[in-house]
């Protein structure tokens, strides 16, 4: 059986149980069932949308309930037993990565953010672990990703009054709810700086491991990433300042606008040269309400919008894709006169 890798696999292709295909076979059809966890890309998105996922799981739930028995033809009962074990759990695992994101087991992605002329495109591993209660951290955003395709881009247009400064240390920058830290350390590495990554310490293991996985790809660009754990309902008693803190996607309850608004009026820099760069995707009704709402605090606590704008992203593993992505504003906020 010849199985193309280059398009999406149809349920009538797939050997059926009463062939009694050979564990080879069965091995080699899972491994192609296997879903690659997407990074938005068009392509990859057009061919997660293409396939019947419904067929495909009957399929896959088929192999795992099936004794198998005819594996003891071709191998001793030992050796067939645990080819049989091995074919169950595959199968099972498929299943899996076609209910949704949370019923997902742990993955590493390649994130590709791509150069430019002046800046050399960047491969990051970062690793999400299965999702387990509200630890949304665990994943990447589609914002998270489209801001840092961005970053080169604002800091051209908006942010060059700060990195042209002469200092005596290195740029420091603050990331509030860096989740998995594709933006933040993407940001280390194409401006060069240093960036804390925060979020809650039951997140931040996971946030040290990938900032370590990717510490020598952000530092051959001469940037540096530090990770500390940062609780927005507890009172912070760091005295320091950053002249640019960054937002992505960190909107979901009602509460997090002012938790975010108050987390900016505190740690940036009280001049008129520092910057807040925030991003909220505008899923529904609710989260467009938190984007205002965050946007009325920063006004009332001295910080104002001086440049916005809208980004198409993609979130993926939802039950219903959206080959239309979702709308995100982008704000860059900064102190007021």
């Amino acid at each position: 059986m010849a199985l193309s890798s280059e398009e999406p696999l149809n349920v009538l292709d797939l050997p059926n149980v009463y062939q009694k295909p050979s564990y080879a076979t069965l091995k080699e059809v899972l491994s192609r069932l296997k879903v690659k966890p997407p990074t938005w890309r068009g392509e990859e998105l057009e061919a997660v949308l293409a396939e019947d996922t419904k067929a495909i799981s009957s399929y896959l739930s088929i192999i795992a309930s099936n004794p198998l028995k005819w594996f003891s033809n071709d191998a001793d009962e030992d050796t067939a037993m645990e080819r049989r074990e091995e074919i169950w759990d595959e199968a099972s695992k498929r299943i899996a990565e076609r209910c949704g994101r949370s019923a997902m087991p742990e993955m590493i992605r390649d994130w590709k953010i791509p150069g430019s002329s002046t800046c050399p495109s960047i491969s990051l591993q970062i690793r999400e672990p299965p999702l387990t209660g509200d630890n949304l951290g665990f994943k990447t955003w589609g914002t998270a990703f489209t801001m840092a395709k961005e970053l080169e881009d604002l800091q051209a247009k908006y942010l060059q009054h700060i990195f042209a400064r002469e200092r005596s240390e290195q740029l420091s920058v603050l990331e509030l709810g860096s989740g998995t830290g594709l933006v933040g350390l993407a940001a280390a590495a194409i401006w060069q700086c240093e960036v804390v990554l925060t979020d809650l310490p039951e997140i931040c293991q996971n946030l040290e491991k990938n900032a370590g996985d990717n510490s020598e790809v952000v530092e051959e660009r001469g940037g540096r990433i530090i990770v500390e754990p940062l609780d927005w309902t507890e009172t912070q008693s760091k005295n320091i300042s950053y002249e640019i803190v960054i937002a992505a996607d960190s909107l979901y309850d009602d509460e997090h606008p002012e938790m975010v608004a108050n987390m900016i009026s505190q740690f940036l820099a009280r001049n008129q040269d520092s910057r807040a760069l925030v991003a909220v995707p505008l899923r529904d009704g609710h989260t467009a309400k938190l984007a205002e709402d965050l946007e009325v605090l920063l006004n009332q606590a001295g910080i104002g919008r001086l440049e916005a704008g809208e980004w198409i992203c993609f979130d993926d593993w939802e039950a219903e894709g959206d080959a239309n992505g979702v709308r995100c504003w982008w704000r860059i906020f900064g102190r007021l006169a």
